[in-house]
C-alpha cells in the first residue's frame, strides 16, 4: 500500500495535470465570469437584431447587392458576442 504525501505540491501537481488534460482534450477554460457573458450575449444579440433590420430595410429599399454587404459586419460581430458568450471566452 501506497502512503499518500498529502503536501502543497500534490495539489498543485493535481491542478496541472488537470490543466493540461482540458487542453489536450480540446476543452474551453472559461476566462470571462457572469457579467462578462450577459455583456457578450447582450452585445451579440444587439447586433444581430441591428444586421437583420439592417437586411430587411437595405432589401426594401432595393438598395444595391454591393451596398447590402455592410449587413456582414454586424451579423459577424453578433455571432461572435453570441459563440463567446456561450463558450465562456
Amino acid at each position: 500500500m501506497c502512503e499518500r504525501g498529502g503536501g502543497r505540491a500534490d495539489h498543485r501537481l493535481v491542478h496541472a495535470v488537470n490543466v493540461i488534460h482540458r487542453i489536450a482534450m480540446d476543452e474551453c477554460i472559461p476566462n470571462i465570469g457572469p457579467r462578462g457573458q450577459r455583456q457578450r450575449m447582450t452585445f451579440g444579440i444587439v447586433a444581430l437584431v441591428l444586421g437583420i433590420g439592417l437586411a430587411a430595410t437595405l432589401v426594401g429599399l432595393g438598395v444595391a447587392r454591393s451596398w447590402r454587404l455592410a449587413v456582414f459586419f454586424p451579423l459577424l460581430a453578433g455571432a461572435i458576442g453570441v459563440f463567446q458568450a456561450r463558450a465562456k471566452t
